[in-house]
This record gives C-alpha cells, sequence and structure tokens, in this order.
C-alpha cells in the first residue's frame, strides 16, 4: 500500500500545479515574451530581442539581463518592461514582476500582445502583484493539497 502512496501524492501535486497555472498551461512559458519592433535601428529593441531569444531557451538569468540592459538604454521600452516582468514572474518575484507588467501597459496602452496577456491579467487582476498575497495564495494552495492527501489516504484505509 505505502509504493502507491508517492505515484498518488505526484499526480495530485500535478494536477494542482497545472490548475493553478492555468494561463501558462495553456501556452508554452518560453513563447510569451515580445519583440519589440525596430530592432535594425534603435540599440534597444536589438538588445531585448537578443533577451528574447535567450528566453526562449530558458536561460532566464541570462534574459533578464539582456531585459535589463534594454531597460537602462530605453526606460521606455514596453517589451522589456514586459519581458522582464516575466522573468520575474518565473523567478517567484510576483511584485516587481507587477511593476513591470504596469509599466508595460503605461507605455504601451494600445499594444494587443501586451494587453491581453493572460499572465499580466492575472498579476494586475487576482492579486499576484504583492509578494505577501502570492505567498497567501501558495499557502491555501498547500493546504488544498494536504486536504486531498488526507482525503486519499483515508480513501485507501477504507479499501
Amino acid at each position: 500500500m505505502k509504493r502507491f502512496v508517492t505515484p498518488v501524492l505526484l499526480v495530485l501535486f500535478l494536477l494542482l500545479s497545472l490548475l493553478e497555472n492555468t494561463s501558462i498551461a495553456k501556452e508554452p512559458f518560453r513563447k510569451m515574451a515580445l519583440e519589440a519592433k525596430g530592432a535594425e535601428s534603435n540599440k534597444a529593441a536589438e538588445i531585448n530581442n537578443d533577451g528574447v531569444r535567450h528566453f526562449s531557451g530558458k536561460h532566464w538569468t541570462e534574459s533578464s539581463e539582456f531585459f535589463e540592459d534594454a531597460l537602462k538604454i530605453d526606460p521606455k521600452l514596453a517589451e522589456a518592461h514586459f519581458n522582464l516582468g516575466l522573468v520575474l514572474h518565473k523567478k517567484n518575484k510576483h511584485k516587481e514582476a507587477a511593476d513591470h507588467f504596469r509599466k508595460a501597459v503605461e507605455l504601451a496602452p494600445k499594444d494587443k500582445r501586451i494587453r491581453n496577456s493572460e499572465i499580466l491579467k492575472e498579476h494586475m487582476h487576482n492579486k499576484k502583484g504583492t509578494e505577501a498575497n502570492h505567498e497567501e495564495n501558495m499557502m491555501h494552495g498547500s493546504e488544498v493539497k494536504e486536504n486531498m492527501m488526507q482525503n486519499s489516504e483515508m480513501k485507501e484505509h477504507k479499501h
């Protein structure tokens, strides 16, 4: 019976992880970064686009350095703010991510690629924009997982 507990818990954990990150599950995270237009004539856009290539390869640290460098050159490059928000989200720095998402929307309010982003919407509307709220959500998620584990253990005892 013990040999079944670990696989059952693993499956439950994976299912809960998918449910908590539904928007991310719809589209591969590494394809969410935005290329900036005008890279041939704009150094900041070129650097941002280099960061997108690193982001696509799941090189989170390197891509964040490119996005930060792009913002040093052009602090008004909305795509770099958005992309840095994605990296910060991936690193569980949700308050900082929300700040960059807000800035991206402020700089490019008509850009549908930014405005329609589900992950941005989650940070803006679901209060994921603060570390305290994120920690609270994580605690709630672990309580749900614990309850499910207890229920699965109870079902096993009945058999």
